[in-house]
């Protein structure tokens, strides 16, 4: 029962034992898996040396700091070897224990074969932990070997970098020298160069407004162009239109004078059988009743020759209008010879021939500065003869008028008006007055309404246009423009 005991006890240390062995196993493993972790620690620094040594090559002033960090290395890789002898001298120890304690195992074999089964395959774990571990070291042998071949090139790569450091410093000091010349150069440059940069400012600003001034020309010319076009395709419109307002005319005159010489015709034959038809009354005055008498005479005497008097009015003013019409339609077909018109002489002579009325009705008449133009001598004395008519006529009755005849210059054209203090025109009627046969207000003078349809006429034909601006019982401004450059004939809205 002793024995018994004493055998429990001494598997019970020699398990003890294994354990401790175990743990000292573990830490083995431990110091072999720190030794791999440094091993692939010293491969990535081995890189970074062979990067340090080829900034090298470019960078002479980074040599002390790679010199440092290779000693540095140089400590490390001393303090990984003093580790490594070490663990082996632990190893060591440890194969000795192992050894002694496969003495012991030996007696303790048949109790504990699956120990040792397991002890053998950590044996064998070791081994090739051994076997790394050898491996490990001849790689660190090469890489001192390789250290060592590194330090001797480095110590090269010094010397030839104290020659290329002595040969850079001439070097810079030649360079300092021509740094100088060359900012001295470089002041000159920049004062030529803001001279320069001034001259291609303003020649920049050159080229933009003459581009600029281009592409308006362009678009100027082009719109022009659009607009002769267009012009002139209104004008052969017009042109046919004018031809067909023609044809129509003359046809509307001949046939309204048909009826008219027959109204006319008829209205005379009615006179004579009238002058008959009196005399048979005289002869037959006897017969005939003094009411019925009086009846006819009053009749043939009064009423009938009313109506042939109405009729041959009627006549003679329908008369009028087609003719008026007429010549409305032959003025716009007119050729208009254009020469230099002296507007301050044709303005005193169309005056002087209203000077009757201008005296009569102690009108105050002013006629400013006029200007020389290019139009139509006749056509010009038609357009202000008409405006200043109409300015006397339509004069407020009880107030002295004032007539005042003006020109504004402009770029492309003169600008004359015609002013008075008349009764005025309702802006109701501005279109109106220039329509045929058309008056505005309650009309006091005779007049058959065609005068300012001659004037928007004429002023059309020269190239111009006219309008009105009034104010009722203040007075009328009849304005008209005359171009400067006339429009050629081709390009007149009446030729």
């Amino acid at each position: 029962m002793v024995t018994g005991n004493n055998d429990l006890n001494i598997q019970e240390q020699q398990l003890i034992e294994i354990n401790e062995l175990r743990c000292q196993l573990k830490k083995a493993n431990s110091i072999i898996n720190t030794i791999r972790e440094d091993e692939v620690e010293s491969k990535e620094q081995s890189r970074e040396l062979q990067d340090l040594n080829i900034s090298l090559e470019d960078e002479a002033m980074e040599r002390q700091i790679v010199q440092k960090a290779l000693q540095d290395l140089n400590t490390k890789l001393e303090d990984e070897a003093t580790e490594r002898q070490i663990a082996q001298e632990a190893l060591q120890d440890l194969n000795i224990k192992l050894e002694d304690e496969a003495t012991k195992r030996q007696t303790a074999q048949e109790a504990l074969h699956d120990l040792n089964i397991r002890l053998e395959e950590e044996a064998t774990k070791r081994q090739i932990a051994q076997e790394a571990l050898q491996d490990l070291n001849t790689k660190l042998e090469d890489e001192a070997t390789e250290r060592q071949i590194a330090q001797e090139a480095l110590q090269d790569l010094n010397i030839k970098l104290e020659d290329e450091a002595t040969k850079r410093q001439t070097a810079q000091e030649a360079l300092h020298d021509l740094n100088i010349r060359l900012e001295e150069e470089a002041t000159k440059r920049q004062t030529a160069q803001e001279a320069l940069q001034d001259i291609n400012t303003t020649l920049e600003e050159e080229i933009v407004e003459r581009k600029n001034a281009q592409e308006n020309l362009v678009i100027s010319r082009d719109a022009l162009l659009k607009s002769e076009m267009q012009l002139r395709h209104s004008s052969d419109e017009l042109l046919e239109t004018n031809k067909e307002l023609m044809s129509f005319a003359n046809g509307i005159a001949h046939d309204f004078r048909s009826p008219m010489v027959n109204l006319k015709g008829f209205s005379r034959e009615l006179e004579t059988s009238l002058s008959e038809m009196r005399q048979l009354l005289l002869d037959q005055s006897v017969s005939i009743s003094k009411t019925v008498q009086e009846k006819m005479d009053e009749v043939l005497d009064k009423d009938v020759p009313e109506s042939l008097n109405f009729i041959y009015s009627s006549v003679d003013r329908l008369d009028r209008m087609v003719n008026a019409l007429l010549g409305l339609v032959r003025m716009g077909r007119l050729e208009l010879v254009l020469q230099e018109v002296e507007m301050a002489l044709l303005v005193n002579e169309v005056c002087q021939s209203f000077k009757h009325q201008i005296e009569t009705n102690n009108i105050h008449l002013t006629v400013g500065l006029l200007p020389t133009v290019k139009a139509n001598r006749v056509a010009m004395e038609r357009i202000t003869g008409n405006l200043v008519d109409n300015a006397i006529k339509y004069l407020m009755p009880g107030r002295p008028g004032k007539i005042t005849v003006n020109c504004n210059e402009e770029d492309e054209r003169y600008t004359f008006i015609v002013e008075d203090n008349g009764r005025g025109v309702a802006e109701s009627d501005y279109e109106k007055i220039f329509q045929v046969f058309k008056r505005a207000g309650q009309q006091h003078s005779p007049g058959d309404g065609m005068g300012l349809a001659y004037v928007r006429t004429l002023v059309r034909q020269l190239g111009g246009r006219v309008w009105c601006e009034s104010e009722l019982e203040a007075g009328t401004k009849m304005i008209f423009t005359v171009p400067k450059i006339p429009l050629p004939a081709g390009l007149s809205p009446f030729n």
